[in-house]
C-alpha cells in the first residue's frame, strides 16, 4: 500500500536543479529520514509534498490520487507539515498554537470542542508544555516554540507527518523526548519524512534515508543499504566515520583532508 509516492519528480530553485527524476514509495508505518548540506533542497522538497511548491516535472501522489486534484482542507487532514519557521503572525497562547492542528477538522463557522482541547493539551503534556500552555508564544525560547509547534502537528493526527528539522534548538533531553514521540507515532502506523542534519537520527526508529546531493542527484533506500561512511562522506564532500557503539554504527565526522 502507498501512501505518499513520487514518480519522477523534478525539482528547482531559481536556476538550479535540486532533485531530478525522484522516485520514492513511502508506505504506512516508515520513517524516512532526509539528509544533505545546507541549501542542498531538503526544505523544498517538504514544501512540494506538502503542496506547496510547485515542482518543475513529475508526479507526487496522495493514496494513489495526485496531489493537486486534493482539496487542502482534505490534504491537511492527512498530511501535517512542520515548517523550518515558528513564528506566528498574531498574539497566539501555547494551547491555543496547539490547537491549530484540529482546524483541518472542523468546519468554517466551527468552534474547537471539549475533544480537540483534550487532544491539544495531551499533546503538550507528551512535550512538556503544561505549565506553559497560557505563556505568549512570543515570550518563549525558540527551543519551546519548537516544541509547540511540534505540538500542533501531532494535534493534527494526520497519518503523515512532514517534519523540517523538527530538533533544531533542542536541548538534549527534549532531543531524545522528541524522539522518542516520533517513534511511538511511527509504531502506531504514522508515517514521517524527517529533515535533519545528523544522520544518527535514524537511529531507533528510520527505516529509509533520502540523500539529496543538491545538484539534482540523490540517493534513497533503507537505512542499513543506505547510510554508509562511503555514501555520507560523498553527501558532505568531507570525510565521515563509523563506530560501533554496543553494536550499533555511529557516524562522526573524520579528519579533513586536503
Amino acid at each position: 500500500m502507498s501512501l505518499l509516492a513520487t514518480n519522477q519528480l523534478s525539482i528547482r530553485q531559481g536556476q538550479r536543479t535540486l532533485c531530478h527524476a525522484l522516485d520514492i514509495n513511502i508506505k504506512p508505518g516508515e520513517c524516512w529520514l532526509v539528509l544533505g548540506e545546507n541549501g542542498c533542497g531538503k526544505s523544498t522538497l517538504l514544501a512540494a509534498l506538502a503542496g506547496w511548491h510547485a515542482p518543475q516535472a513529475g508526479k507526487i501522489n496522495l493514496h494513489d490520487k495526485p496531489l493537486p486534484s486534493w482539496t487542502s482542507q482534505e490534504r491537511a487532514k492527512r498530511m501535517a507539515w512542520l515548517t523550518q519557521q515558528d513564528d506566528s503572525a498574531f498574539p497566539l497562547t501555547v494551547l491555543e498554537k496547539a490547537l491549530t492542528g484540529r482546524h483541518p477538522h472542523l468546519g468554517r463557522w466551527d468552534w474547537e470542542s471539549t475533544d480537540d482541547i483534550a487532544l491539544a493539551q495531551h499533546q503538550l503534556a507528551r512535550l512538556d508544555l503544561v505549565n506553559l500552555a497560557g505563556r505568549d508564544l512570543a515570550t518563549l525560547s525558540g527551543g519551546e516554540r519548537r516544541r509547540a509547534s511540534l505540538a500542533a502537528v501531532l494535534a493534527q493526527q494526520a497519518e503523515l507527518l512532514l517534519l523540517d528539522e523538527p530538533l533544531s534548538q533542542l536541548d538534549l533531553r527534549h532531543q531524545q523526548q522528541a524522539l522518542a514521540i516520533l517513534r511511538d507515532e511511527t509504531n502506531a502506523g504514522r508515517s514521517l519524512v524527517l529533515v535533519s542534519h545528523d544522520p544518527n537520527h535514524a537511529h531507533g526508529f528510520a527505516s529509509h534515508v533520502l540523500l539529496l546531493f543538491g545538484d539534482g542527484r540523490w540517493l534513497a533506500g533503507p537505512v542499513q543499504e543506505t547510510l554508509t561512511e562511503a555514501n555520507l562522506s560523498a553527501l558532505y564532500r568531507h570525510p565521515v566515520r563509523s563506530h560501533l557503539v554496543d553494536g550499533q554504527p555511529w557516524f562522526l565526522p573524520g579528519p579533513h583532508v586536503a
